[in-house]
């Protein structure tokens, strides 16, 4: 009599090789059900975890894993010889995000926090963005949100796509008692920042009228001078 596979606790295994290299991140081909390898080309880091927590988070992962497939290790993605391709992702991110999808049992059984660093926190964020892993992205902005300067959640909003944090941040800088040095606003780009001057400016001039609006709309690249938020934000 042929034994039956638990639904729950039958997990099919992946190994992902990953490296970084230039470019934006690809995924490239389905490995068999039983092993799938994921590929980058430069760092040469080898994981080897269940699919189904990436099953399980993301719409993409689902369709790529859930596919039937053949069992031949020949097949692109059934070994470490054989990988599936992404090119363009950090090794750390990977890392961190893994942390994420399987964190240690002691620590969950404890009720302990994820032993995340702020950039990789960052890295969570970005690649759960890219995946579309929405309970992922939504937790790891929470943990964000208390770890950023206002400066670093105006530069994550236009890059992340998280519009609380780009109004956390112009809100703390024009209220804040000094004027940030100049320095802490050019990497936010000369359309921002001579912004943000001139609304300290109004608001000093006029204390009780409230912080003046920033229409998102009017943001201009300082480079290409296109409209920076082409999508909404939230």
């Amino acid at each position: 009599m042929t034994s039956k596979r638990d639904a729950d606790f039958y997990w099919n295994i992946a190994t992902f090789k990953v490296s970084h290299r230039l470019g934006n991140g690809q995924l490239q081909k389905q490995g068999p059900d039983l092993s799938v390898v994921w590929r980058k080309q430069v760092e040469d880091t080898i994981f080897r975890v269940p699919i189904h927590g990436f099953i399980k988070s993301s719409e993409l992962f689902e369709g790529m894993f859930l596919l039937p497939t053949g069992v031949d290790q020949g097949v692109e993605g059934g070994s470490d010889e054989s990988p599936i391709v992404l090119d363009g992702y950090k090794e750390k991110d990977f890392k961190a995000l893994l942390k994420v999808i399987y964190p240690p049992s002691d620590g969950a059984i404890l009720g302990e926090p994820f032993d995340l660093t702020k950039e990789e926190w960052v890295g969570v964020l970005d690649l759960s963005t890219r995946w579309g892993m929405n309970k992922i992205r939504k937790f790891s902005i929470s943990q964000l949100s208390s770890l950023l300067s206002p400066r670093e959640k105006i530069t994550l909003s236009r890059a992340h796509s998280v519009r609380k944090w780009f109004e956390e941040g112009i809100q703390s800088i024009v209220m804040a008692p000094k004027c940030p040095p100049v320095e802490e606003l050019l990497p936010l780009g000369a359309d921002i920042g001579i912004r943000l001057l001139w609304i300290r400016d109004q608001n000093a001039r006029r204390p009780d009228a409230g912080i003046l609006p920033l229409a998102l709309s009017s943001l201009k690249c300082n480079q290409c001078y296109s409209t920076m938020f082409t999508k909404p934000m939230k």
